[in-house]
């Protein structure tokens, strides 16, 4: 959990990860004290949660997230509403 959220941490990166799945904060917490990085800041957030307090973003990453038909219109409406003007949006997905 959390692959990219590790390595921009070990570049002193300003990010926040989330996700929402219940366990997902506590596996990102192990991850980073397994691999010697800091703790990194988490907010469990649905992609359709309209008051989720993330605000505009300069990038956006995202990993494995369409595993189901639906989440393609929930992720495509979440990065409309935190996108800056100027972002970097990376999708990795097999599908």
């Amino acid at each position: 959990m959390g692959l990219a959220s590790l390595l921009l941490s070990t570049r002193n990166a300003g990010i926040m990860a989330t996700d929402y799945h219940p366990e997902a904060g506590k596996f990102l917490l192990e991850n980073a004290r397994l691999n010697q990085s800091t703790n990194i800041p988490f907010l469990r957030a649905s992609w359709d949660n309209k008051d989720d307090g993330l605000g505009k973003l300069d990038l956006l990453i995202g990993a494995d997230l369409l595993y189901e038909r639906d989440h393609i219109e929930q992720v495509s409406k979440f990065i409309e509403r935190h996108a800056n003007a100027k972002c970097e949006i990376l999708l990795a997905d097999l599908w």
